[in-house]
Order: C-alpha cells, then sequence, then structure tokens
C-alpha cells in the first residue's frame, strides 16, 4: 500500500517559510524611500527672467565610503517646464550634475507622509 503525503507537514514548511527566519527575528525590509522632484531654469537676460530648460540631463550621484568613489545612481532628464522626477530614493546626501558640468550637493530627507513621499528640490539656477 502506498504512503499518502502528510499534508500537516507540508503545511507546517509553507507557514515556517512564509514567517520569515527562524527564532522570530522579522523578515527585513527595505529602509523607506521617498521620491524627489526638481526643476532646472536659466536666466534669459532678453526676457529678465529666469525660463525653464527642458531636455536637460540631471545625474544623481552618490558617494560610496568602502571604494572612495562616486557611484551613479540615476539619470534623470527635464520636461517641456524644466522639471525632472527621480523616485524610490533612500533618504541622505547625494550630488546631482548638471549636462555632466555643474554639481550641486541635495539632501534627500525621510518622507513625511509615507502616503505621499515627495521631496521638492530648490529650483536649479544655470547662468
Amino acid at each position: 500500500m502506498k504512503k499518502r503525503p502528510n499534508i500537516l507537514t507540508y503545511a507546517g514548511v509553507l507557514c515556517l517559510l512564509l514567517s520569515g527566519p527562524a527564532l522570530g527575528n522579522p523578515i527585513d525590509t527595505p529602509p523607506s524611500t521617498t521620491n524627489i522632484r526638481g526643476r532646472v531654469v536659466a536666466y534669459n537676460s532678453y526676457a529678465g527672467k529666469y525660463v525653464a530648460l527642458p531636455g536637460v540631463r540631471v545625474d544623481l550621484y552618490d558617494f560610496d565610503a568602502a571604494t572612495q568613489k562616486w557611484r551613479l545612481v540615476v539619470t534623470a532628464y527635464t520636461d517641456v517646464n524644466g522639471y525632472y522626477f527621480i523616485s524610490d530614493l533612500i533618504p541622505k546626501a547625494y550630488t546631482l550634475q548638471i549636462n555632466k558640468k555643474s554639481n550641486f550637493e541635495i539632501i534627500v530627507q525621510k518622507p513625511k507622509d509615507p502616503q505621499r513621499p515627495l521631496q521638492d528640490i530648490a529650483p536649479i539656477k544655470l547662468s
């Protein structure tokens, strides 16, 4: 006679796998992330005001202390209104590089409202 598998044993293993590591340690969750939005503008002397710069390359870098090197995190481009948007960033210090020329340091902070994780960055004014 063929032995039937013990359903309770399988369920117990599945329950253990779904509950996380042994000894009651919680499953590691990723750190809280946020999104940033900024704008790149330049002074137009003819118009006498700052105007949006569309199509500008915005590179976001962080510094890797272990390797002592800068690491490119993400590249974004400004839209027709000069805005860029970068999502899922861990709160810490970064450097924005505009068109591979000008560097601007920013501090990305933990979101105040987890339901709306967005941080507005001060406009970057190019000359």
